[in-house]
């Protein structure tokens, strides 16, 4: 009986320190990222389908340049591959230790083709000194960190 009582303090004791170690790494990771919003992502223009529609996205490559301005980060992606039926483009950036992280994707997606097209949009407000890294639909594509 006395290692069943042992038992279960034990197993309540490492329960509650999961619980209060899940909740410690949530406050620090909620506290670290920044949602930019809407009203930060400016002068958003994108192309009509540039050619035939297709099924794959591996015959014209992507290219991304950026732009830093001031406070004010430009972006160029040309060849984004959105799905056929798309009619906008949602640009969501976060900045969380020092990352931008933008996600650029096309709405709808009931089709099953895919066609290219050029993105460009400005990130306004933003210490883009303070920016060590960026990365674009999981692609690093700019990454200033020092060794």
């Amino acid at each position: 009986m006395g290692i069943s009582t042992i038992s279960k303090i034990s197993t309540f004791a490492l329960a509650v320190i999961i619980v209060l170690s899940i909740g410690f790494f949530s406050a620090c990771e909620e506290k670290d990222k920044e949602n930019i919003t809407n009203d930060k992502v400016t002068n958003l223009q994108f192309t009509n389908c540039k050619n035939d529609k297709s099924d794959s996205n591996d015959s014209i490559q992507e290219t991304i340049q950026l732009e830093f301005v001031g406070n004010t980060l430009n972006v160029f992606h040309q060849n984004l591959y959105v799905p056929c039926d798309y009619d906008t483009i949602y640009i969501k950036p976060t900045i969380t230790n020092n990352t931008l992280t933008i996600l650029e994707q096309g709405n709808n997606g009931f089709v099953n083709c895919v066609c290219p097209v050029d993105l460009s949009y400005c990130i306004n407000n933003i210490d883009t000194n303070a920016i060590s890294l960026i990365i674009i639909n999981w692609d690093t594509v700019y990454n200033n960190l020092k060794k």
